[in-house]
């Protein structure tokens, strides 16, 4: 395991959760958090550590395309059963209230819930969308790793920037077609970049100190609109890298100063990304009825709370059995992106 990965996998969770309980107090007119816009770069952050991770596990592989099936196989595995339980479980109240689910509006699509299929409306479990970019990912990569460790990772890369230059070229208007070019599939190129750099011995921790000062500079300045980039690969994407970069260049010294709480938040992050819009849909409905737009700051800090609470307790109870379950096909741990 490599700690500040960890600790980057709760970051980026508990931005998505500032993000969406920020929505919620705007919801209910009653937001402490209206200043905080930037709260979707958590996912940037996941995209960014998903592309070093998958180089991690993959190390030792044997580029054969039995090994390729088996790191997919594993991929599903390992982010498929809880993101179906927890979207069977929505599925009932969708259909019997179905204003209830995604109540910002919007057509809900089941079947490409389940399968994660693009859409241009909502999944079940809305954060879905990012596990279909996640899996189109790892189809890519395992694609490179028919041609050896080096070359696979360079040619996932290469493919992700022929991508990027045709999604800027065509302009394509398709469901799919936004999809398969999306810039955003860039920032797994960056976590690529960013393992070839540690196995390189090319981190510094002067500069990590730097890019970490930089990337908060970027992020304030997106987020209070004093700064305009194209593509959110560069506008939330590169900060998420300086960010990585920052934290993993410290990895030696988090080792020796463990902070548990922030391990504790990476080790539940899978759960809480799923799990949290439920804890704050019901309170959001509770509070509503209940109390009113007073107490602002205490509603924020309740539903902070519960999210978390809820994402230990999925993690606890649910997650860990799922995991003892469905094992990865390797004695090697498999870590993913988002768990």
């Amino acid at each position: 395991m490599v700690l500040s990965i960890q600790y980057l996998r709760g970051i980026a969770a508990l931005l998505v959760v500032l993000s969406h309980v920020a929505w919620k107090g705007r919801q209910y007119s009653t937001d402490p958090l209206d200043f905080f816009r930037i709260g979707e770069s958590g996912v940037d952050i996941f995209f960014v550590i998903s592309g070093f991770i998958m180089c991690y596990t993959t190390a030792k592989s044997s580029g054969t395309p039995a090994a390729s099936l088996v790191f997919l196989k594993n991929r599903v595995r390992r982010i498929i059963p809880l993101y179906w339980v927890l979207t069977a479980l929505v599925l009932p109240v969708f259909l019997l209230f179905p204003g209830k689910v995604n109540s910002g509006g919007g057509t809900t699509e089941v079947l490409n819930s389940f399968l994660l299929i693009p859409t241009d409306n909502k999944y079940l479990i809305q954060a879905g969308w990012t596990l279909s970019y996640e899996f189109f990912f790892y189809f890519i990569f395992s694609i490179g790793m028919l041609t050896g460790k080096m070359l696979g990772q360079a040619l996932t890369v290469y493919c992700l920037g022929i991508l990027f230059y045709l999604g800027i070229w065509l302009r394509p208007t398709s469901v799919w077609g936004q999809f398969l070019t999306d810039p955003m599939l860039v920032e797994f190129a960056f976590g690529i970049l960013l393992y070839n750099l540690k196995i390189g011995g090319m981190l510094s921790r002067r500069i990590g100190a730097i890019c970490i000062a930089a990337s908060t500079a970027l992020l304030l300045a997106v987020n209070f609109e004093l700064l305009e980039l194209p593509y959110r690969c560069f506008r939330l994407g590169l900060p998420a890298f300086m960010l990585c970069y920052g934290l993993v260049s410290f990895e030696d010294d988090l080792l020796k100063r463990p902070l548990a709480p922030l391990k504790t938040l990476g080790d539940l992050s899978y759960s809480l990304y799923l799990i949290h819009p439920f804890p704050l849909a019901i309170l959001g409905i509770f509070w509503y009825r209940f109390v009113g737009k007073e107490w602002g700051g205490l509603f924020t800090a309740l539903l902070i709370a519960a999210a978390v609470f809820a994402g230990w307790a999925c993690y606890r109870y649910l997650e860990l059995r799922l995991g003892r379950i469905f094992k990865p096909s390797e004695r090697r741990p498999v870590h993913n992106v988002l768990a």
